[in-house]
């Protein structure tokens, strides 16, 4: 399954922690994603719920 982190919504000690966290996630690519909030808000302005 693919994860999508949003960049914004993740946190660090400090800036140059917040960045290192975030490299890291990239290593993980195809499976991980490092995205921005206006990417995540367009992608879910677009997606629908399963039915429940």
């Amino acid at each position: 399954m693919a994860v999508r982190v949003v960049a914004e919504a993740c946190a660090g000690a400090d800036d140059a922690s917040h960045a290192r966290a975030l490299d890291a996630i990239r290593l993980y690519a195809p499976l991980a994603d490092v995205i921005d909030a206006t990417t995540a808000s367009a992608i879910l302005a677009t997606t629908t719920a399963p039915p429940a």
